[in-house]
């Protein structure tokens, strides 16, 4: 022992080596390649810190959680994409058209109330109807790349790949 009680760096040292070693094989233990048992031990002797097995467990079920996030999938065939946009076009022209209808009709009451608060209420409306419009033109976006490239909306990243897939 050091001075006060206190224990030597060579004691320390063969501590925390012993620390390591329970730690690795409590990794082993629970199933962990060498590979991934390694990297544990290359990031605790970058940090120098030994995490609990338990958080190790976590971190890999997390980051497991989101490579399967966007887990590619085949698309469907081009031809099947392209038959589904009927029904949905039917239903993108109703809703247009209805929002188109219900901003006019609301502009027009604009212009035609008698209060300072009513006009207040339909800017508010107009407003509203301003973030739908918004969203409809993202639903419209991205079922359109669907349809030609086979593969969903996840990033703007994505806005730049229009490349049809069969």
């Amino acid at each position: 022992e050091g001075k006060g009680g206190r224990m030597t760096g060579n004691q320390i040292a063969r501590a925390y080596q012993a620390s390591l070693n329970k730690f690795e094989a409590k990794l082993h233990e629970i199933g962990l390649t060498q590979a991934e048992v390694d990297a544990q031990r290359a990031k605790i002797l970058k940090n120098g810190r030994i995490p609990s097995v338990a958080e190790v467990v976590v971190r890999k079920a997390i980051a497991k959680a989101e490579e399967m996030k966007f887990a590619s999938y085949p698309p469907p065939p081009l031809t099947t994409r392209a038959l589904t946009i009927v029904p949905a076009l039917i239903g993108f022209i109703v809703l247009d058209v209805t929002l188109v209808s219900l901003t006019i009709a609301n502009s027009v009451a604009i212009g035609l109330a008698p209060t300072l608060f009513s006009k207040g209420i339909f800017v508010a409306t107009e407003i509203i109807l301003g973030g739908i419009d918004v969203f409809v033109a993202y639903l419209h976006l991205s079922y359109a790349h669907w349809v030609a490239t086979g593969q969903g909306i996840h990033s703007w990243s994505d806005l730049t790949d229009w490349k049809v897939r069969p």
